[in-house]
């Protein structure tokens, strides 16, 4: 489960505890092109504002205040966005997951064995080849690499 996930539901429970049960129409939580406001943010406070009737500032103020948590710190925006700054120590978490996964970090079975051809060059005895043939090879050899990771049977 990735932080995003994470604080999505964090969010949809604030708020239910706050709306009395209402469903959030529609938030979503990002990544904000300035680094000033965290490390994710979300709108739901502006969605709720017009459901519930009220400031989306108000709604974020008090939203808040359910959202603490020692893994994050969380800030309110105008005109009602919630920003949410990872803590050094969830930071340093992730990083010795990484680490102590080594290669296997970031694979999946995703793919669960399906087959997928990848196309790309192969060296032709009968031509010169130039840096077009291998910036081709390159990008092939990625892309199979990734399916592989992923759990995908990758013929090229």
């Amino acid at each position: 489960m990735t932080f995003r996930d994470i604080l999505k539901e964090k969010i949809s429970q604030a708020a239910r505890e706050y709306a009395g049960n209402l469903v959030v129409p529609g938030f979503s939580v990002e990544v904000p092109e300035n680094e000033e406001y965290g490390d994710y943010a979300t709108n739901a406070a502006l969605m709720l504002a017009k459901p519930l009737g009220r400031p989306p500032m108000e709604i974020a103020g008090n939203l808040v205040k359910t959202l603490a948590d020692e893994r994050w710190e969380v800030s309110v925006a105008a005109p009602g966005f919630l920003n949410f700054t990872l803590t050094d120590a969830v930071l340093i978490g992730a990083l010795k997951d990484v680490f102590e996964a080594g290669g296997a970090w970031g694979t999946s079975n995703v793919g669960e064995g399906k087959t997928v051809m990848v196309e790309y060059f192969q060296l032709n005895i009968a031509k010169w080849p130039h840096i077009g043939h291998l910036r081709s090879a390159v990008i092939g050899d990625a892309l199979k690499r990734i399916f592989l990771s992923q759990g995908y049977h990758a013929v090229s």
